[in-house]
């Protein structure tokens, strides 16, 4: 198409034309007079000048347009995971023959086609020859951003749908003038799969509970199906058995049971029974673990002399959650309100000596209660009262070693807060602690962490480390402290710094904070979603939480932050898993006032199979949604004639455009000055200047 329009004034173009074709001949007749080709020469440069002046004074605009056809470009994405080798293991040739053909056709056809291979990753290739089916991981997010870095219109995927990492196919959209067309892979030969996906439970229980356990089923098969879900003890007795009944088809199960919670009998494994044909059974399988906590927290308390201290000290006790309080006192000389010699008839969790030893006959039940705690880690706590003596402080000395002084001057002592102590104590409030009397000076050194300490230096409450956990309370007007306490804005200071020092003693860090798995199994590749959970029973939130992991031989792995959810008031976190073998995670907790616990190890086993082998069955659902989505058809792989049959690549019409302007034409103003200069050169040399 051709449109030229002259935008110059002509009245002003027309004279201008004659008044320039006058002058030209007047100024041929005086070139002509001097015989030369210079003369020549120098009259067709000024024609040149007086056409390209006359054209740009009619100011042109010429608008050429010119219509192309041209074939669309396309792109080939191959997915070449491990699991489209099962998929395409059924078909009569090699699946390479199958897409060389495919190639073929859409080059026929196309500009242009790029050929891209995907799994963890997209990456572009040359020829399919080359392409191996044996990678871990399918992740559909890349495509979109390949398919607009070349600009396909036309775009192909072969693929089984089966995404291990990134998102599910159907959730791809690609742009408005693309389309996907999905070509599905698919083993067609009978199957069924039973595959336990997901457990829910809780984590911390106490023994003779019942447990409610809340298990998620996937059952994909051709025909109807039943068998059994057992679960089972650590010792692989079975305890329950439930009938699982699945129609044919892809679906999932919900199936909600209880179980006894048992000293010997603690479930750890969740299996089902494989049906005749299944030959995937790795997912059949689902290990949990519980925190199985003793009906009651068995508390030995043993006071030598009744006090005003021993009535605070046995209902702070009380006050710990399931605390079962055992209390021996002395009523008077030799005669105690039990039989000593049942102190240790049932194991303690905690030992606490409440103005004890005082009397030299103490010595021998002393001597044992520290054997006991020595031989089995049991924590004692030792509370000093007013008739501790030098018999008092000798064994305590030599058991915590400490170095103790009698007090030269009995003067009251003001107590203050160490930074470790504010991990029981409320530090804010430390200026509420009224100054207190004390019958010795307890001397601590680098092996001892103090909690409180008097103006003198001495330790009002100190830690230590033993063969098992010692904390001393030098504090002979216990009660008396407290009852000050109760007139001031913090009455309370003293109760819950020493409840913190019993929750502490009592309860390991694998009681107060767990860590939780889906499952303690897993296969390479896949993703572990971890879960911290805290015991608010006996512990406030955490401030900061993450997980660690680590090999059994205890190289760390992994290091992951863990992010609270509200609802759920769990921390939450996840990882890949990409070495095989036998792992640990932990969950490290910490507070803003420096305290921190670390919970026992879980243990879970990574399998040495591929998370693609898991589920080899073709996701068909998605498949159809991805083309759908896309403005594409959907094709299998066995049966290339349908899409060669019903596709047609439509020509692209591209349409060329040519503009002519004034605007355009600034440039030959500088090809005017040219020709004048030179004009003027040969005019100069032919003598007509």
């Amino acid at each position: 198409m051709f449109n030229l329009t002259i935008q110059g004034q002509i009245f002003i173009l027309v004279p201008v034309i004659i008044a320039f074709i006058v002058l030209m001949i007047n100024y041929r007749k005086i070139t002509k007079s001097k015989k030369s080709y210079l003369n020549l020469f120098a009259w067709v440069l000024r024609l040149c000048v007086v056409i390209m002046t006359i054209f740009i004074l009619a100011d042109p605009y010429l608008h050429f347009t010119r219509t192309k056809e041209k074939l669309p470009g396309a792109s080939l994405f191959i997915d070449t995971s491990s699991s489209m080798a099962y998929n395409t293991s059924d078909l009569s040739e090699h699946v390479s023959q199958r897409v060389d053909e495919l190639i073929d056709w859409i080059r026929d056809r196309s500009d242009h086609l790029s050929l891209f291979e995907f799994n963890s990753s997209v990456n572009p290739i040359q020829q399919v020859e080359d392409i191996q089916y044996e990678h871990s991981l399918t992740d559909f997010s890349e495509i979109p951003s390949a398919v607009n870095s070349v600009g396909s219109k036309i775009n192909f995927i072969i693929t089984d749908g089966i995404a291990t990492a990134g998102p599910d196919p159907s959730s791809i959209k690609l742009r408005a003038n693309q389309t996907m067309h999905v070509i599905a892979a698919e083993n067609k030969a009978s199957w069924k799969d039973i595959s336990i996906e997901k457990m829910d439970y809780p984590v911390t229980v106490i023994q003779g509970d019942t447990v409610t356990i809340t298990t998620i089923i996937r059952v994909q098969t051709i025909e109807d199906i039943r068998t059994d879900l057992q679960v089972h003890d650590q010792s692989g007795k079975i305890l329950s058995t439930l009938p699982v009944i699945a129609e044919a088809g892809d679906g999932i199960s919900e199936i909600t049971f209880k179980v006894a919670v048992h000293q010997n009998q603690i479930p750890e494994l969740i299996s089902i029974t494989p049906v005749d044909g299944e030959e995937n059974i790795l997912n059949n399988k689902y290990s949990i673990h519980l925190n199985v906590l003793s009906e009651s927290e068995h508390i030995l308390l043993v006071t030598g002399a009744l006090s005003p201290n021993t009535s605070l000290i046995k209902e702070i006790l009380n006050s710990v959650p399931r605390s079962d309080v055992g209390h021996f006192f002395r009523i008077g000389g030799p005669t105690w309100n039990q039989p000593v010699n049942t102190f240790l008839t049932e194991q303690p969790k905690l030992i606490v000596l409440d103005n004890f030893p005082v009397l030299n006959e103490d010595r021998n039940l002393f001597d044992r209660l520290i054997r006991s705690a020595g031989e089995n880690g049991i924590p004692i706590i030792f509370f000093e009262g007013a008739n501790s003596g030098l018999l008092t402080s000798t064994l305590v000395s030599q058991l915590s070693k400490i170095r103790v002084e009698p007090v030269r001057i009995i003067s009251p002592l003001s107590i203050s807060i160490t930074d470790f102590g504010e991990r029981y104590f409320d530090r804010l409030h430390a200026d509420n602690l009224s100054p207190t009397s004390t019958i010795h000076q307890w001397k601590t050194d680098q092996l001892h962490t103090d909690l409180l300490v008097y103006t003198d230096g001495s330790a009002a409450i100190s830690k230590v480390e033993l063969p098992f956990t010692f904390f001393g309370v030098f504090i002979p007007e216990l009660s008396k402290l407290n009852f000050k306490l109760g007139q001031t804005n913090s009455p309370d200071l003293l109760r819950d710094g020493l409840k913190n020092i019993f929750l502490s003693s009592i309860y390991s860090g694998s009681d107060l904070i767990t860590s939780q798995m889906d499952k303690l199994s897993y296969d390479l590749g896949e993703i572990v979603n971890v879960k911290g959970i805290y015991n608010d029973d006996y512990v406030s939130k955490p401030d900061r939480m993450n997980f660690q992991i680590q090999t059994e031989t205890g190289e760390v792995v992994q290091e992951i932050p863990a992010v609270f959810d509200v609802d759920s008031q769990e921390f939450k976190g996840n990882f890949f898993v990409n070495k095989s073998g036998s792992m640990q995670v932990t969950t490290k907790s910490v507070w803003d006032n420096g305290n921190e616990f670390t919970s026992t190890p879980l243990e879970f086993v990574v399998q040495d199979v591929v998370v693609e082998d898991r589920d080899l069955q073709m996701n068909r659902n998605s498949l159809l949604e991805l083309s759908l989505n896309n403005r594409g058809e959907f094709f299998t792989l066995d049966d290339l004639e349908k899409v060669y049959n019903s596709l047609e690549f439509v020509p692209e019409k591209n349409i060329e455009s040519y503009r002519l302007s004034t605007i355009s034409t600034h440039k030959w103003w500088w090809v005017i000055i040219i020709l004048l200069s030179v004009e003027w050169i040969i005019r100069k040399r032919i003598g007509l200047l």
